[in-house]
């Protein structure tokens, strides 16, 4: 895998977000896979790139990062509520970047939403193999 981004930056992200609302349970990571067309994968990471801080700025979300694995990518977003993401989904920006993505697709992409459990950073070790 081709990180965009270096991998301890994502496991920071993670572990801030774990931590940010543990009391309150309710720090989620969004994961979106997306198969493109060979041609069109350059032009996807120069819109990722063009429209990642909107997207960051966005109420409640904490990060968003990019991998890659060949034609596939990988989005990794972390949200303090998952209104806040459904707020994002139905915003303007949203729609306009999914709309010129999805044009891209080899395939229909997925998408996860999982929930952060504080325990799975107590333990270094495992940290470390996340």
């Amino acid at each position: 895998m081709e990180p965009i981004i270096p991998l301890n930056s994502l496991a920071q992200a993670l572990g801030l977000l774990a931590t940010h609302n543990s009391d309150r349970g309710l720090s989620f990571v969004r994961i979106v896979r997306m198969s493109f067309r060979p041609e069109c994968t350059e032009p996807f990471v120069v819109l990722f790139q063009e429209n990642k801080a909107f997207i960051a700025e966005h109420v409640g979300c904490r990060f968003v990062f990019l991998l890659r694995c060949g034609n596939t990518f990988f989005t990794v977003s972390g949200w303090d509520r998952p209104e806040d993401l459904e707020t994002y989904r139905n915003s303007g920006l949203f729609r306009g970047i999914w709309k010129q993505t999805k044009s891209w697709l080899s395939e229909p992409a997925q998408a996860w939403s999982c929930p952060i459990a504080d325990w799975a950073f107590q333990d270094e070790k495992l940290a470390k193999k996340v």
